[in-house]
């Protein structure tokens, strides 16, 4: 019998935020579905409204973009474990 590490009940701290940061990419169109609704929502007779109900709708998207790039950079760094230039 060789003598190997027992494996670690926890995982590697890297390994664990990756995992969490996909999650969120995983739930960020659902955040976004919700903010672009909102202004629908509670638009009930406020045709006045427009430019504001664009320039929010226009920084919303401008956000998620900034939001989604930032993610992806932060999860396609690769792991300790992976070698570098070998991305899945």
């Amino acid at each position: 019998m060789t003598d190997r590490p027992a494996p670690s009940a926890t995982l590697e701290k890297r390994s664990y935020r990756k995992r969490r940061l996909l999650d969120g990419l995983k739930i960020l169109p659902i955040f976004a579905t919700f903010l672009f609704l909102v202004p629908i929502l509670g638009s009930q007779g406020a045709e006045h409204r427009l430019p504001s109900l664009l320039a929010y709708l226009f920084s919303v998207w401008f956000g998620l973009c900034m939001l989604c790039g930032v993610l992806a950079a932060w999860v396609s760094e690769p792991t300790p474990s992976q070698p570098p230039g070998t991305e899945h």
